[in-house]
């Protein structure tokens, strides 16, 4: 995940806490990965509610995959907009139950 220049962020089902991520979506984000990783998806995206968000990733589970633009938020709110591709991932023996979003 850590070569790409695709931003790839892993979050949790609910949709709330980011649990990995890539550097290019550290980049993205102008965090760096320490930083990203305390924050939750409200923190990030400003169009979508936290319950917005959750739903989105519970169809991301219906369906297997999604794909939609967003807005993120850079570390002092400069608006950047991204198109995601949301990946259901089942539990493995890294993540729990998860999302992994590619942002472009």
């Amino acid at each position: 995940m850590t070569a790409s220049r695709t931003g790839c962020v892993v979050l949790n089902l609910d949709g709330v806490n980011v649990l990995d991520l890539n550097s290019a979506m550290a980049d993205l984000w102008g965090l760096s990965k320490e930083e990203a990783l305390k924050l939750q998806i409200k923190d990030i995206d400003a169009l979508k509610t936290p319950d917005e968000v959750q739903q989105a990733a519970l169809a991301t589970k219906e369906v297997g995959t999604l794909t939609f633009t967003s807005m993120h938020k850079r570390k002092f709110g400069e608006p950047i907009y991204v198109e995601v591709t949301a990946i259901y991932q089942p539990e493995n023996n890294e993540f729990p139950e998860s999302v992994v979003c590619f942002c472009t």
